[in-house]
Parts: structure tokens; C-alpha cells; sequence
């Protein structure tokens, strides 16, 4: 894909991240595919690191760069895992945005989106009888009446208090912000307020929020983010990470977005993102005018366009369970030992449950005016994939009573990765975090380039091309040629397939 950034340059760029990934060590956990990243610096966050040997090459004619195995690879291999770009991970998933952030504030680390604190916290914040703000509060004070009540009790049936612990620690933030942050660990908290604290705790964030209300856009507060570290780093000199931002394929953000046919509403949609940039544009040429080290193209109209479509390129859904949907499948499976084992728990868990449903419907109430059919289906779908069933007609979608946490994250080397609609390769994310691992699908021979699929691999040859269309690109990888061509030989009358043939 086409990149302002000259081949010889991005190829040193990412050929540099590479040569650093050696320097990160891996923890394996449970398995050789689980894998975490250490922290060596209190404060700082190692960008990747690697399993396998790559290289990253200019393609033939000059197209573009490719990343490619140096070495075999079987099916099944972890090639590398790398965390978030700058360490942002944005929480919303494009749609009904404020609900997002409202329904897992204080469920989740503010820096890396782990889960915090105990099974009982989980199920205490989603019923509303707490807050992050209360937690923070107690944190502080150390209120350990508070503390006990909602990360101890009540006690629940068929799980012990070992295995309700999510984290071993809950850190607040040392200031009091406006939507108190809560981390898993004092790293996170280091690096999210040395790099984000300013900024959130400012009259720009009420501000930026507020747009991305408006236009249910969290890749506003994303953008905002960037610049934030962006800055940080030009202040360090610190230009290997600078170019990290650089090396990411983008256009406008228009251009990087689905098209609607209609004429009227191409013209409508495409003021509605001259809006977006030119609101944020206006915030942030404000907030950072007093750093003379970050370039003011970043803040225009046209900067922010340009950061807005590199991340809708660019970008990843992180989507993760809450524990509480394998405890609550475990308990409705073995409902009747669980209700003998222990009637007083039992019923605790259902009056929590019942507690949660009557917030979560009432919470919901406005989803349904913001959220579009294609989401209604996937809805649809989750409901499908778990019900708990408590007995005494305590019963329901999992999904709906608990939402996945979901967020979006951009990935250096992922990024980087060229698309095919047959891929070898896959993102998956392990224990459940934010940290992201490449997978090999298939046997991969040495020299061999390492693609994975920007679109569901299992939907038609017509509808990807659709889809690939805000990428700026048409496919085609030999599946899409095929394709293409049995689609041709369906159409064509008997006699036109018989004179081609002859």
C-alpha cells in the first residue's frame, strides 16, 4: 500500500524494531502459545519481541515492503507478540462509544485492559453498587470495611477465594481525575500518567470527549493519545519510536472509511469528517501550542485526517471475556451441586445476577437507537454462545449481562503485515490481554512472506472486495483470482465457454 515514507527508510525503520525484539523476554504461561511480555523498566513498555527470525524486504516493482521468515516455520508457531503501539489501547468498539466506556469503568486496568481485582469486584461494578470512583477512594484511604465488602463478599458457591482473585493489586492514580483510573500494577499507572495523565486531567479531554460522543468516534480520544506519547518522545529524542507513527500506512480519513452509493450522502458523510477532524483539530492546536517541539501539521484539519485514517488501516479490535462468563457457565452446568453444596452463596450470586440485569437493561435502555443492524446481528450472535441459568428462573444471555471488553489498539509489526484473502498467519491474544501474538495457520518455508487476512476469510469473494476497498487496494492473491475466474465461467453462455476453450 502506498506509504509517504521513501521504501529504503520504512525498511529501516521496521528492520530496527525487529533487531530490538531479542532484547524483550518471554514468560510462558501454561503453554508455549501463552505468552506475556516483562517489563524491565517500571514505567516503560518493551514494544515487541520475537520467536522466529524475520526480515523485513522491498517487494518487486518497488510496491511496497513485506515481512518474511528467515527460517521454517511449522503450524503452530508463536512468530512474535508485541503490545500496543505507544501503549494505547483505546476501550469502545465504534459503536454506542459513551456506553462502552461507562460499562467498564473500573472493571479493567485504565493502561492494559486486564481485569481488576476479584470475581466479587467484577460482578459488584457491573450491578452498580460500586465505583471506580469508590474503589479509588478506599484505595486511598485505605478503607479495608469498603475494600472487604466488595472485593470479598459475598462469598461464592463453587469457587474458592484463590481462584476469584483477578489481580493481586489494584493501583489508583495519584491525582484525582475526572473518570478515576484505576491499573492492575503500579507500571501501568507509571506509564499511563507520564504519558496521559496531563492531558486527561485537562479542560482538552472534557472537550475531546465530547466529540467523541458526538460522533461516536473513540478514535478521537486515540488520536489524542498518539500525540500525547508523540510528544513525550520528541522531547526524549527519541526518534527509532517517533518513526514507529511514521511507518504506518494511511490516507485522509475519509478515503480509509466505507463508502456509502448515494451521491447526497458520500457529500454528507464527507462533511461529517471535515467536522470531526476540524473540532479535533481546533482542541489539540490548543492544548499542545505550548509544546514547540510537536509539529503543528499533526494538529491541523488535514494532520488529524491523516492520523484518523492510518488508524482506521491500522487498527485491531481487541476483544476479551470477563472471567465471570466461564464461572457463571460453570455454575448453571452444575447447578444442582452448586445449590446443595451451599444454599446462603447460592442465593447471593443470584441476588447479584438479578442485581446486574435490572442496571445492565436499565444502562441499555438507549443502545438500541445507536446501534446498527449489522451490530444487532453480531448481538444476536453472542447471545447464541452462552446463557446462564442460576434456577428460580434466574436466567439469560451472558453476553448481554457482562460485556466482553473491547477496545482498539494499532501493532507495530502487525501493521506491517501484507494481506492475503488465503493467509498463513493470524493475530490471537492470549491470557486474555492486550498483548497480541502472530500464529502461523500452515507450514511456512524460509523466504517465505508472512501475511495474514484484513477481512473474515470466510465471506465471499465480492463482499471482501468491498470491504478491502476503504484499505485503498483490490485483491489479487490467487484465491481472489480464482474466484474471480469460476464466477466468470458460471456466467458465460455454453457456446462462449466452448470457443474460449478451443
Amino acid at each position: 500500500m502506498p506509504n509517504p515514507m521513501p521504501l529504503d527508510e520504512r525498511v529501516s525503520v521496521i528492520q530496527n524494531l525487529i533487531t530490538q525484539l531479542q532484547n524483550v523476554h518471554f514468560v510462558l504461561i501454561s503453554s508455549p502459545s501463552v505468552v506475556i511480555l516483562v517489563r524491565k523498566v517500571p514505567g516503560s513498555f518493551p514494544t515487541a519481541c520475537s520467536k522466529a527470525n524475520i526480515v523485513v524486504k522491498e517487494k518487486a516493482q518497488g510496491i511496497g515492503t513485506g515481512i518474511y521468515s528467515t527460517e521454517k516455520l511449522q503450524q503452530g508457531t508463536t512468530v512474535w507478540s508485541e503490545k500496543p503501539l505507544y501503549g494505547v489501547l483505546q476501550k469502545g468498539d465504534g459503536c454506542a462509544w459513551g456506553l462502552q466506556q461507562k460499562l467498564t469503568a473500573g472493571t479493567c486496568c485504565e493502561q492494559c485492559g486486564t481485569f481488576l481485582g476479584t470475581m466479587q469486584l467484577q460482578l459488584h461494578l457491573h450491578a452498580g453498587n460500586v465505583t471506580a470512583k469508590d474503589i479509588s477512594k478506599a484505595l486511598k484511604q485505605n478503607d479495608a470495611t469498603t475494600l472487604t465488602q466488595y472485593l470479598l463478599e459475598p462469598v461464592l458457591p463453587c469457587i474458592n477465594q484463590e481462584d476469584c482473585t483477578l489481580t493481586h493489586d489494584i493501583v489508583p492514580s495519584k491525582s484525582d481525575y475526572a473518570e478515576f483510573p484505576l491499573f492492575c500494577s503500579e507500571s501501568c499507572r507509571l506509564y499511563w500518567e507520564n504519558n496521559f495523565g496531563k492531558l486527561m486531567s485537562s479542560k482538552a479531554a472534557g472537550l475531546l470527549h465530547s466529540v467523541a460522543d458526538d460522533f461516536d468516534c473513540g478514535f478521537v480520544i486515540m488520536v489524542a493519545k498518539l500525540l500525547s506519547v508523540h510528544a513525550n518522545l520528541l522531547e526524549k529524542g527519541d526518534k527509532a519510536n517517533l518513526d514507529l507513527l511514521t511507518v504506518l500506512c494511511g490516507a485522509e480519513y475519509q478515503q480509509c472509511i466505507n463508502q456509502p452509493k448515494n451521491l447526497e450522502e458520500r457529500l454528507l458523510l464527507a462533511k461529517k469528517c471535515n467536522d470531526l477532524c476540524e473540532r479535533t483539530s481546533a482542541i489539540l492546536t490548543d492544548y499542545f501550542q505550548s509544546n514547540s517541539r510537536l509539529s503543528k501539521d499533526h494538529t491541523t484539519t488535514q494532520g488529524i485526517s491523516m492520523i484518523l485514517g492510518q488508524l482506521c488501516r491500522n487498527c485491531i479490535l481487541v476483544t476479551y471475556t470477563n472471567p465471570i462468563h466461564d464461572y457463571l457457565a460453570l455454575v448453571s452446568q452444575t447447578i444442582t451441586m452448586c445449590a446443595e453444596a451451599n444454599k446462603q452463596e447460592m442465593q447471593s450470586l443470584k441476588d447479584l445476577v438479578q442485581q446486574i440485569a435490572v442496571y445492565m437493561n436499565k444502562e441499555q435502555d438507549g443502545l438500541d437507537s445507536t446501534t446498527s443492524s449489522d451490530e444487532s446481528e453480531k448481538a444476536a450472535e453472542s447471545d447464541d454462545e452462552g446463557i446462564y441459568n442460576l434456577g428460580d428462573g434466574v436466567l439469560g444471555s451472558i453476553q448481554q449481562l457482562i460485556p466482553c471488553f473491547q477496545g482498539w489498539a494499532v501493532y507495530s509489526l502487525l501493521s506491517n503485515l501484507n494481506h492475503t484473502c488465503a493467509p498463513n498467519c493470524e493475530p490471537e491474544f492470549p491470557n486474555n490481554s492486550s498483548t497480541v501474538s502472530l500464529e502461523t495457520r500452515e507450514r511456512i518455508e524460509e523466504g517465505g512472506e508472512l501475511c495474514i487476512s484484513y477481512v473474515d476469510v470466510d465471506i465471499e469473494e465480492q463482499e471482501r472486495s468491498k470491504q478491502l476497498v476503504s484499505y485503498g487496494f483490490t485483491c489479487a492473491c490467487s484465491r481472489c483470482m480464482q474466484d474471480r475466474d469460476e464466477k466468470k465461467d458460471k456466467m458465460e453462455l455454453p457456446q462462449e465457454k466452448k470457443q474460449r476453450n478451443s
